[in-house]
Protein backbone atom coordinates (compact mmCIF):
# COMPACT_ATOMS: atom_id res chain seq x y z
CA UNK A 1 0.00 0.00 0.00
CA UNK A 2 0.94 3.50 -0.88
CA UNK A 3 2.25 5.88 2.13
CA UNK A 4 0.09 9.24 2.08
CA UNK A 5 3.05 12.19 2.64
CA UNK A 6 1.80 15.49 2.89
CA UNK A 7 3.51 18.58 3.61
CA UNK A 8 3.41 20.76 6.25
CA UNK A 9 4.24 24.15 6.25
CA UNK A 10 4.77 25.07 10.25
CA UNK A 11 7.90 23.14 12.57
CA UNK A 12 6.80 19.32 13.23
CA UNK A 13 7.79 17.59 16.80
CA UNK A 14 8.19 14.10 17.71
CA UNK A 15 4.99 12.73 20.14
CA UNK A 16 2.65 15.54 20.02
CA UNK A 17 -0.54 16.00 18.71
CA UNK A 18 -1.83 18.18 16.17
CA UNK A 19 -5.05 19.41 14.02
CA UNK A 20 -5.52 19.90 10.42
CA UNK A 21 -8.06 22.25 8.97
CA UNK A 22 -8.75 23.27 5.67
CA UNK A 23 -7.53 21.90 2.46
CA UNK A 24 -5.34 19.31 4.35
CA UNK A 25 -8.04 18.04 6.17
CA UNK A 26 -10.52 18.09 3.01
CA UNK A 27 -7.80 16.05 1.28
CA UNK A 28 -7.33 13.48 4.09
CA UNK A 29 -10.99 13.49 4.40
CA UNK A 30 -12.66 13.68 1.64
CA UNK A 31 -10.43 12.81 -1.08
CA UNK A 32 -8.32 9.97 0.24
CA UNK A 33 -10.80 9.09 2.14
CA UNK A 34 -8.91 7.88 5.45
CA UNK A 35 -10.08 6.47 8.30
CA UNK A 36 -9.19 6.99 12.01
CA UNK A 37 -5.91 4.70 12.61
CA UNK A 38 -4.70 4.96 9.33
CA UNK A 39 -1.18 6.16 9.34
CA UNK A 40 0.58 9.05 6.81
CA UNK A 41 3.48 10.66 6.49
CA UNK A 42 4.40 14.45 7.55
CA UNK A 43 7.21 16.49 6.05
CA UNK A 44 8.43 20.54 6.97
CA UNK A 45 10.93 20.60 4.73
CA UNK A 46 13.53 20.60 7.43
CA UNK A 47 14.87 16.72 6.08
CA UNK A 48 13.38 15.02 8.64
CA UNK A 49 9.91 12.60 7.74
CA UNK A 50 7.44 11.92 10.53
CA UNK A 51 5.04 9.17 11.25
CA UNK A 52 1.37 10.15 12.11
CA UNK A 53 -1.88 8.40 12.69
CA UNK A 54 -5.15 9.84 12.74
CA UNK A 55 -7.33 10.15 15.70
CA UNK A 56 -9.85 11.84 14.70
CA UNK A 57 -11.47 13.27 11.67
CA UNK A 58 -14.53 14.70 11.00
CA UNK A 59 -15.74 17.35 8.19
CA UNK A 60 -13.12 20.08 8.75
CA UNK A 61 -10.64 18.72 11.09
CA UNK A 62 -8.45 15.99 11.10
CA UNK A 63 -6.13 15.50 14.11
CA UNK A 64 -3.26 13.43 14.19
CA UNK A 65 -0.45 11.62 16.77
CA UNK A 66 2.26 12.46 15.71
CA UNK A 67 5.16 10.11 16.24
CA UNK A 68 9.06 9.45 15.77
CA UNK A 69 11.12 11.11 13.16
CA UNK A 70 13.36 9.92 10.81
CA UNK A 71 15.87 11.23 8.15
CA UNK A 72 14.09 11.76 4.84
CA UNK A 73 15.92 10.73 1.23
CA UNK A 74 19.73 11.96 1.99
CA UNK A 75 19.94 15.18 -0.84
CA UNK A 76 22.41 14.66 -3.52
CA UNK A 77 25.79 16.04 -2.60
CA UNK A 78 26.13 17.70 -5.15
CA UNK A 79 24.03 21.16 -5.14
CA UNK A 80 22.20 21.79 -8.28
CA UNK A 81 20.65 25.55 -8.75
CA UNK A 82 18.60 26.04 -11.90
CA UNK A 83 18.48 29.23 -13.78
CA UNK A 84 15.17 29.23 -15.54
CA UNK A 85 14.02 31.92 -17.85
CA UNK A 86 10.38 32.88 -17.39
CA UNK A 87 8.29 30.97 -19.23
CA UNK A 88 4.46 30.83 -20.11
CA UNK A 89 2.48 29.41 -16.87
CA UNK A 90 2.09 25.75 -17.74
CA UNK A 91 5.56 25.33 -18.67
CA UNK A 92 7.21 27.22 -15.96
CA UNK A 93 4.71 24.99 -13.76
CA UNK A 94 6.02 21.90 -15.45
CA UNK A 95 9.63 22.98 -15.18
CA UNK A 96 9.63 23.63 -11.47
CA UNK A 97 7.68 20.02 -10.49
CA UNK A 98 10.05 18.06 -12.79
CA UNK A 99 13.73 19.85 -11.53
CA UNK A 100 12.28 19.47 -8.05
CA UNK A 101 11.90 16.14 -8.37
CA UNK A 102 15.00 15.38 -9.73
CA UNK A 103 16.53 17.22 -6.80
CA UNK A 104 17.39 20.85 -7.45
CA UNK A 105 18.86 22.84 -4.53
CA UNK A 106 17.26 26.38 -5.60
CA UNK A 107 15.20 27.14 -8.54
CA UNK A 108 15.89 30.71 -9.57
CA UNK A 109 13.70 32.36 -12.28
CA UNK A 110 15.47 34.89 -14.53
CA UNK A 111 13.91 37.39 -16.83
CA UNK A 112 15.84 37.37 -20.30
CA UNK A 113 15.24 40.05 -23.22
CA UNK A 114 13.02 37.23 -24.57
CA UNK A 115 11.13 35.93 -21.63
CA UNK A 116 7.49 36.57 -21.02
CA UNK A 117 7.08 40.03 -18.61
CA UNK A 118 7.73 39.36 -15.10
CA UNK A 119 4.47 39.44 -12.89
CA UNK A 120 3.96 42.78 -10.99
CA UNK A 121 3.66 43.35 -6.98
CA UNK A 122 0.55 41.30 -6.09
CA UNK A 123 0.64 39.17 -9.05
CA UNK A 124 4.33 38.13 -8.90
CA UNK A 125 3.00 37.49 -5.21
CA UNK A 126 0.30 35.16 -6.17
CA UNK A 127 2.52 33.03 -9.33
CA UNK A 128 5.07 33.07 -6.13
CA UNK A 129 2.66 31.69 -4.12
CA UNK A 130 1.86 29.21 -6.82
CA UNK A 131 5.35 27.92 -7.81
CA UNK A 132 5.44 27.25 -4.03
CA UNK A 133 2.68 24.92 -3.71
CA UNK A 134 4.08 23.37 -6.66
CA UNK A 135 7.23 22.65 -4.93
CA UNK A 136 5.64 21.05 -1.87
CA UNK A 137 3.52 18.95 -4.34
CA UNK A 138 6.57 17.54 -5.92
CA UNK A 139 8.69 17.12 -2.74
CA UNK A 140 5.12 15.17 -1.98
CA UNK A 141 5.46 13.01 -4.51
CA UNK A 142 8.73 11.92 -5.25
CA UNK A 143 10.11 11.44 -1.21
CA UNK A 144 12.24 14.60 -0.55
CA UNK A 145 12.28 15.68 2.87
CA UNK A 146 13.97 18.50 2.28
CA UNK A 147 12.50 21.62 -0.23
CA UNK A 148 14.67 23.88 -2.58
CA UNK A 149 14.89 27.17 -2.17
CA UNK A 150 12.51 29.66 -4.75
CA UNK A 151 14.07 32.93 -5.28
CA UNK A 152 12.55 35.71 -6.74
CA UNK A 153 12.51 36.25 -9.89
CA UNK A 154 15.96 38.83 -11.04
CA UNK A 155 17.22 39.96 -14.51
CA UNK A 156 20.12 37.36 -15.66
CA UNK A 157 22.95 40.23 -14.30
CA UNK A 158 21.49 39.97 -11.08
CA UNK A 159 21.22 36.20 -11.19
CA UNK A 160 24.69 35.47 -12.25
CA UNK A 161 26.43 37.90 -9.48
CA UNK A 162 24.63 35.60 -7.22
CA UNK A 163 25.98 32.04 -8.19
CA UNK A 164 29.64 32.66 -8.44
CA UNK A 165 30.89 30.36 -6.04
CA UNK A 166 29.93 27.16 -7.90
CA UNK A 167 30.59 26.09 -11.16
CA UNK A 168 28.48 28.15 -14.11
CA UNK A 169 27.21 26.17 -16.84
CA UNK A 170 25.15 27.84 -19.46
CA UNK A 171 22.98 25.56 -22.00
CA UNK A 172 23.74 26.30 -25.68
CA UNK A 173 22.80 24.79 -28.57
CA UNK A 174 26.29 25.13 -30.78
CA UNK A 175 28.46 24.32 -27.48
CA UNK A 176 31.44 23.17 -28.46
CA UNK A 177 31.52 21.16 -24.98
CA UNK A 178 28.47 18.88 -23.52
CA UNK A 179 27.30 18.94 -20.30
CA UNK A 180 28.97 15.23 -19.23
CA UNK A 181 32.31 16.36 -20.92
CA UNK A 182 32.20 19.93 -18.85
CA UNK A 183 31.57 18.05 -15.79
CA UNK A 184 34.15 15.64 -16.07
CA UNK A 185 36.89 18.34 -16.57
CA UNK A 186 35.76 20.60 -13.83
CA UNK A 187 34.55 18.28 -10.55
CA UNK A 188 32.48 20.32 -8.64
CA UNK A 189 30.09 20.43 -5.22
CA UNK A 190 28.13 23.22 -6.49
CA UNK A 191 26.74 24.01 -9.98
CA UNK A 192 24.45 26.71 -11.19
CA UNK A 193 22.63 25.46 -15.10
Amino acid sequence: MRTTRLFHDTPLSADSVMTLDGASAHYIGRVLRARVGDTLELFDGSGQVFEASITALSRREVSLTIGQSRPGLRPSQCRVTLWQALSRNEKMDWVMQKTVELGVSALQPVLTEYSVAAPKDERLDKRMAHWQSIIHGAAQQCGRAELPTLAQPASLATASLAGTESLNLFAHPDAAVTLTQALRDTPSDSITL
